[in-house]
């Protein structure tokens, strides 16, 4: 073969091999950064769910003591916290949230 040739084909190889590592090192990256967000995401929606959770049983807690709640509608957006939880949380959470729950009612 001429040497021509296969210093052509040598140079049209590499060029192939180095876009290609370069496109997978990109799609990588990119995936990362897209999985890495969304759990950022999931967290975030997590935190300010039990924030909520926790600021209404507190409020709800005080009133139970102070007085016997009387308006069992009251209740409603404690509970309606806690079906979010159902939805985002682990089970232990969960557990922990509904006995909570049912120490105010």
């Amino acid at each position: 073969m001429d040497s021509a040739i296969v210093t052509a084909m040598a140079a049209t190889l590499g060029s192939l091999v180095g876009a290609g590592a370069s496109l997978a090192t990109t799609w990588l990256s990119q995936r990362t950064q897209r999985i890495r967000a969304n759990t950022e995401w999931r967290l975030g929606g997590r935190q300010a769910l039990d924030e909520g959770f926790i600021t209404e049983a507190s409020r709800m807690a005080i009133d139970a003591l102070v007085r016997s709640l009387e308006k069992p509608e009251q209740l409603i957006a404690l509970y309606g916290i806690l079906g979010r939880i159902r939805l985002m949380s682990d089970d232990e959470v969960l557990r922990t949230a509904e006995e909570a729950s049912h120490r105010i009612d």
